[in-house]
């Protein structure tokens, strides 16, 4: 529902668009197949909806979560000043707007692309105590657990994370993940 909601509010057709037409437009974009077009796509529209209101802690948090996700995927050039874009843009997100799960979310994932996996386990926990069907965030944080020693929590993350959500589009992260746990275990 999430992605057809999104597809079809970017297609649209929109005289002036606001930040939140811009918003939809990037999360389209997001869900499109990961390519550095698709990427680069998605942060010119969360940039966008950023310009148009500043203080947005969706603009801000969607456009973190994209910079971290870019860098995360290896389809940026620019991946040390995309992180660092997208951590202040998390703390302010934060900041603004405590009870945000998407802000925790965008937390989560700047953490993650630092490699500070033991932070980022409490900001994805936080996200799915704001919104427990986000499964996303069921997935990465069974993967910084997995990442900081307990090989144990990643195969029920992933599972969670397909009963959430068993037709998105990116499922294959979710299975790959869960192979490279049996794989791991010597469990081919």
């Amino acid at each position: 529902l999430d992605l057809e909601l999104a597809e079809t509010e970017a297609s649209r057709p929109t005289v002036h668009p606001d930040a939140i037409d811009y918003i939809l437009r990037g999360r389209a974009a997001r869900l499109r197949p990961p390519s550095r077009e698709n990427r680069a796509e998605a942060v010119d529209m969360f940039e966008r909806a950023l310009a148009h209101d500043p203080e947005s802690v969706a603009a801000q948090s969607w456009l973190a979560i994209e910079l971290a996700a870019r860098a995360l995927d290896l389809m940026t050039d620019t991946a040390a000043a995309d992180i660092a874009r997208a951590e202040s843009l998390a703390e302010r997100a934060v900041a603004r707007s405590h009870g945000s799960s998407l802000a925790h979310f965008a937390r989560a994932q700047v953490l993650r692309a630092q490699h500070r996996y033991d932070e980022a386990i409490p900001e994805y926990e936080i996200a799915i105590v704001l919104s427990r069907n986000w499964d996303y965030a069921h997935s990465h944080v069974g993967w910084c657990k997995f990442m900081t020693g307990w090989i144990e929590e990643l195969i029920p993350a992933q599972e969670r994370a397909i009963r959430i959500s068993p037709r998105d589009p990116q499922i294959g992260l979710f299975y790959s993940r869960i192979g490279r746990a049996h794989l791991l275990q010597s469990r081919t």
